[in-house]
């Protein structure tokens, strides 16, 4: 079976279109970086003919210039095919090197000769680790990898699973299992960027190497290492956990792979931090480089069985490589994870005074930023009692809690000098940065101003209730007082209604003027009220609603008032007659003159419309709709403000049209007065009932607000009973 046949077939993975989507990715690039890589390219070396004639017709229908690239760890490879071709791909067999001109060139390819050397040594000897569990052996990285089944074995062993492979020996059989091996890792979601199967067989060092390396970023650093830190490369995780485990080592600052470690001293520090018994640090710090690097890798190999991957010549050079370093540094992290909580540096007695430091510090900077929570918070009550519970709280926490933690705040950072010339000729202290003294007094600072910000708001919030509450006291005693005058003109226009037949006509009329100069007198302090209860229901005062209630109560009562004098006083007082005499006319001509008055006199004719607009506006609130829902009744009751608003500027016109009384006498004058008590009745009941629709309008939004919240927290609990698992036998049910 055919390496695209058993992807696709049994695993459902397409190896080609994989291979397209890369290819695609760079091919844009390619032809801008072809003539740099052909450039760079001085080696050549000679093959049989056999294979001479397969590779460069397999050369010639693929695609050039070959990368390996890979996402863990943000590594690439992009610098392997720097140095050479597809077309001109040489073995890693000795021959004649073309000498480059100049000093500079020669340097160069020195330099990297000597560091793909390293990193094929290292390579081998990675490879070999994990070959040896399929009791398999590569004398020659190069070599050893072309006919496929070396590579294949050495996947199987990391990821643990079966590949086939092709058992010939010709160049198909290779190619083929080479071919395997490379949609293996495309099918494990690592990235290859046109590395083809023929760079494999025909032993493209550059390549070759690059594959490898590729290879240790999934199965070992990667996997190691990112799990451990978020958003954090592979690469820089580990070399998080190296500065950790060589912290504090006097001489040793791990600032990367390559000359951190040259000198021995790293690596010695990292064996000592983890077996001090193991290492004499002392002894290691006047030994020669060379001489602490042997030291370590024979501990390290000897005693945990980490492979030699490195001898010290290949780390104690002018430009150590890095990808052989991190590829044995990360053999390392598996047997030395995390560094021991004691560093042996140090004493038992300084590493308890590091450790009780650290607790203090930690608990210390807890409390403070648990406190500055608690203050940062607004969430206050809306009663004035406990506003000004709470600010009393406040002051007790600062005068007790607070000054008892200052003097902690002291000790601690007492503590930390003492900490600092004791390690003065040793090292830093090892505490970390979030706990020493800065952090500290940050987290005192945060605390003491959350502290501040919350005494001075409670403050300018209990002296905003206060103004509130005079605010509701002040109409608190006009509704008393206002109560109380309804109740008396209510006594008072039932007494008048008595016996106000039996009065001349001039007082009747001057008692009944007096009765209505007092009802209207009471519509400025209930539009007072009202706005005051506005207001109260703005600044969140507690009891504001039920303050409305009362106010709104009051109005109603007034409308009634005023419909009450309408039509039981008034009518009795039209009746009354004067001691004058007066003239009998027919209906006819009562109606007649009437007719003429409203025609030539404009007055009558206000008159008129202003009773036809409160008849219509009575009509029309009757037969008006209270809403079938929440949403609707908010609507009407919006709309009936508005009209409320318009019904109450009215009154405007109905107090211009009794002005106009003195305008008129005799027949005319009683006319006119006719029209305007069926005016002022008619008013007086629109103005009660457009009163009484916006209380109830009211009353029925806060009804269907309250229904609504308790139907939803019906349909949340419906909702837990429904899918609750009646079969648990764990079932919880509150009693």
């Amino acid at each position: 079976m055919t390496s695209h046949s058993y992807y696709k077939e049994r695993l459902g993975f397409d190896p080609n279109e994989a291979q397209y989507e890369s290819s695609t990715t760079t091919r844009r690039s390619g032809s801008r970086s072809s003539n740099h890589h052909h450039q760079h390219h001085h080696h050549t070396q000679s093959r049989s003919s056999h294979h001479h004639h397969a590779a460069s017709a397999t050369h010639q229908s693929s695609a050039s210039p070959a990368r390996i690239s890979i996402s863990p760890g943000g590594a690439s490879l992009d610098h392997y095919a720097a140095d050479i071709s597809p077309a001109k791909k040489p073995k890693h067999t000795s021959s004649a090197l073309q000498q480059p001109q100049g000093g500079y060139e020669d340097a160069l390819t020195q330099f990297k000769d000597e560091r793909d050397a390293i990193q094929k040594k290292t390579f081998t000897k990675w490879v070999n680790k994990h070959l040896k569990k399929a009791n398999r052996r590569v004398e020659d990285l190069f070599e050893d990898l072309r006919d496929g089944h070396n590579l294949l074995s050495l996947l199987e062993v990391l990821s643990g699973e079966h590949l086939p492979r092709e058992k010939g020996k010709m160049r198909f059989h290779m190619l083929q299992n080479a071919q395997m091996a490379l949609d293996f890792l495309r099918y494990k979601k690592i990235k290859l960027v046109n590395i083809r199967a023929e760079d494999i067989v025909d032993g493209n060092p550059k390549l070759t190497l690059g594959l490898i390396w590729t290879i240790i970023l999934h199965f070992q650093i990667s996997d190691i290492v990112v799990g451990k830190e978020d958003n954090v490369s592979a690469r820089e995780a580990l070399l998080r956990w190296a500065r950790r485990s060589t912290a504090r080592y006097p001489g040793v600052r791990v600032n990367d792979f390559t000359s951190s470690w040259r000198d021995g001293l790293a690596f010695s520090a990292l064996v000592h931090r983890n077996r001090p018994d193991l290492l004499d640090w002392r002894k290691a710090r006047n030994d020669r480089p060379r001489e602490r690097l042997e030291t370590a890798f024979h501990i390290v190999e000897k005693e945990y069985g980490v492979t030699r991957l490195l001898d010290p010549e290949d780390v104690d050079t002018n430009e150590p490589d890095e990808k052989s370093l991190i590829t044995y540094i990360s053999s390392l992290y598996d047997v030395f994870p995390e560094p021991p909580a004691i560093h042996p540096l140090f004493d038992m007695e300084s590493q308890r005074r590091v450790h009780e430091y650290r607790d203090l510090a930690q608990q210390f900077i807890y409390w403070c930023r648990e406190k500055t929570a608690y203050l940062q918070d607004r969430s206050f009550p809306p009663s004035l009692i406990e506003l000004k519970r709470l600010l009393n709280d406040l002051h007790t926490f600062r005068n007790e809690e607070v000054s008892a933690r200052k003097r902690e705040k002291s000790k601690l950072i007492q503590i930390y000098k003492e900490l600092e010339r004791y390690f003065e000729s040793i090292g830093e202290i090892d505490v970390e940065a979030d706990l020493r003294p800065e952090a500290i007094e940050k987290a005192w600072y945060r605390m003491q101003t959350a502290m501040q910000d919350r005494d001075m708001i409670l403050q300018q919030e209990i002296e905003r209730l206060e103004r509130l509450q005079r605010l509701a006291d002040k109409v608190q005693r006009e509704i008393k007082h206002v109560d109380m005058k309804i109740t008396d003109l209510e006594t008072r226009i039932t007494e008048e209604a008595r016996h106000i037949e039996t009065l001349h006509p001039v007082n009747a009329k001057n008692i009944v003027e007096s009765l209505e100069t007092e009802i209207r007198l009471l519509e400025e302090p209930l539009h007072d009220m009202n706005q005051d209860c506005h207001v109260l229901n703005e600044g969140r005062y507690p009891h504001a609603a039920e303050l409305h209630k009362k106010v709104t109560k009051l109005h109603q009562r007034w409308a009634q008032l005023q419909t009450t004098f309408h039509t039981v006083l008034l009518p009795k007082l039209s009746g009354l007659k004067y001691p004058v005499h007066e003239k009998t006319t027919t209906r006819q001509h009562r109606i007649v003159v009437e007719s003429r008055q409203i025609e030539t006199n404009p007055l009558f004719k206000d008159l008129l419309e202003h009773i036809e607009w409160c008849q219509n506006k009575l009509k029309q609130m009757l037969a008006a709709d209270y809403g079938s829902d929440l949403p609707s009744v908010k609507e009407e009751r919006d709309r009936q403000q508005h009209a409320h608003k318009v019904i109450d500027q009215f009154h405007a016109k109905i107090l211009n049209d009794e002005r106009q009384q003195s305008k008129f006498s005799g027949d005319e004058l009683n006319l006119y007065q006719q029209r305007l008590n069926q005016l002022q009745k008619v008013y007086a009941e629109l103005l009660s009932t457009s009163t009484k629709r916006l209380s109830d309008l009211d009353t029925l939004e806060n009804f269907l607000a309250q229904a609504s919240a308790e139907l939803q927290w019906l349909n949340e609990k419906e909702q837990i009973e429904i899918t609750r698992d009646w079969a648990d036998k764990n079932l919880d049910l509150a009693s």
